[in-house]
């Protein structure tokens, strides 16, 4: 049981009404992150003559890479290879 959340966790709290005057009770429900599945995740901005992408530590946001490839077939053979 999560008594809270600290500041790498995410959290959905749901207020509950209490009984006659009495405070609202709070439940805090972890919710779970890329961070937990994954070591890294790629993010790609598209445009019509290049791709570029990058290579990001999920668990700090931290960039690994970045690369610019551009939309032809040896592109894509180029992005895939890196």
């Amino acid at each position: 049981l999560r008594r809270g959340c600290d500041s790498l966790e995410i959290c959905l709290a749901t207020i509950l009404p209490g009984p006659d005057n009495e405070p609202f009770t709070v439940r805090r429900h972890f919710v779970s992150t890329v961070a937990d599945t994954y070591k890294y995740v790629i993010g790609v901005d598209t445009h019509a003559k290049t791709h570029t992408y990058a290579v990001v530590a999920a668990a700090t946001g931290a960039v690994i890479d970045t690369a610019s490839f551009p939309t032809t077939d040896a592109g894509t053979a180029r992005a895939i290879a890196w």
